[in-house]
This record gives structure tokens, sequence and C-alpha cells, in this order.
């Protein structure tokens, strides 16, 4: 079991060592390929450009590299308390680097630097997340629980604990859905917005309707604050 866990991670960093060697080498070449006095702007547009063109195999390799750590991260460690858990976060820097959209690089990653005494940098971690996927309502809610529990601040958690209850905002199961709007409605009654209360507890319970008639499937993203 130890040596496949091994093998795992030194996959994925194989993968990323390629992939920052396509990059690194590419502009080195074009940099290599102009005179001097051209070199410094042409080369960063063409890093620029080469970035974007990579865009495909920088989510693959993403996708790949999380993929592998996932399944460690449970099987490994699932006793470990998160604040322990400080060897994923190199990994979740780059990842959420190669592909920002993904959404539990940027979840997990803020709950393990705030829970490492480094809360304003895990708060701005979460808020990095937040903007690279405004639909996100798991990031939002993630955001807005951050201010409430480690800043102590229901007044600063508002209007994110709201956005995160938008219609518009996406979730990818009932059950992430129904967990982000019982946090967001701590918010509210810690704000004593008692109507906009009741408002979310219906919604919840519509949600918990449609969870025990087996709508939606959970998908198992990992909970930071499971039992705070």
């Amino acid at each position: 079991m130890v040596s496949a866990g091994r093998t795992q991670k030194l996959v994925a960093l194989v993968l990323a060592a390629v992939f920052f060697a396509l990059v690194v080498g590419g502009q080195v070449v074009g940099e290599a390929a102009m005179p001097s006095s051209e070199r410094t702007d042409t080369t960063r547009i063409i890093g620029r450009a080469g970035w974007s063109y990579l865009g495909g195999l920088r989510t693959f390799a993403a996708a790949v590299m999380w993929n592998r750590i996932e399944p460690i991260f449970h099987s490994y460690y699932e006793e470990v308390p998160l604040e322990q858990q400080r060897y994923m976060l190199p990994w979740i820097a780059l990842v959420t680097a190669l592909d920002p959209s993904l959404l539990d690089p940027w979840y997990v990653g803020s709950w393990i630097v705030a829970r490492n005494g480094n809360v304003e940098e895990g708060i701005a971690l979460a808020r990095r997340g937040m903007e690279a996927n405004p639909r996100s309502g798991l990031l939002a809610a993630s955001y807005a629980q951050m201010l409430y529990l480690f800043r102590r601040d229901a007044k600063a958690a508002l209007p994110y604990a709201r956005r995160a209850l938008e219609p518009q905002m996406d979730w990818r199961s009932l059950a992430e859905q129904y967990e982000g709007y019982a946090a967001m409605r701590d918010i509210l009654r810690a704000n004593g917005l008692d109507d906009e209360v009741r408002e979310v507890e219906s919604r919840l319970q519509e949600l918990g309707r449609r969870i025990e008639a087996g709508e939606g499937a959970a998908d198992g993203h990992d909970d930071p604050d499971h039992g705070e």
C-alpha cells in the first residue's frame, strides 16, 4: 500500500516536471532565436501565448495530478487532522496554478492553511478560488464561512453568504448545496435576519426531500469544516 502511494506521487511529480519543462523550454528556444533588443517584450508575449495555447495540456495535467493525489488524501491520511496535512499544500499550489477551475484544491487548501495558524493567508486563498470560479456556490460559501469562523465577522461574511444562496450559483450535488445552505443559514442568523433564515430553512427542507428521494448523487467532495 505504501509503495502504491509513493508510485502515485512519483507519477504526479513526473507529469508536473515534464509540463514545466515544455513551457520553460519553449520560452528559452524562442528567446534564443531573437535579437537581444527584441527579447524581453517578445519573449513575454510568447510566454503568455504559449501558456494559453497549452491550456488543454495544463488542465489535463492538473486533473491527472489531482486525481492521483485525492485517493491518497482519503486512503492514507483519513484519520490525520486537517491541520497536519501540510504535505498537500505544494500539490494544491501546483494544481491551482495549472487549472484554477478545479474547485476542491482551492477548498481544501484554504482550510489547511487557515488551520495551521495562517488565517489571513487561508482566507486570501479562499478568496482567490472564489474569484477564479465566480459561479461556484461551494467556494462562495466557503469564503463566507471562513470570514465568519476565523475572523468572527458575521457582517463581513454576509454578502458572500447571500451570494452563495443566489439561484444562479452552481452546485455539484444536492448534498453539497444542502451543506452550503446550512452554513449560510448560520451566518444569516448571526446577523439577525430572521426572515431570510426562514426562507433558507424552507429551501433546506425542499433539498432534504429531494435528497431522500434519491435525486442527485453526492460527489464525495472533501469537507474541511466537518465537525466544526
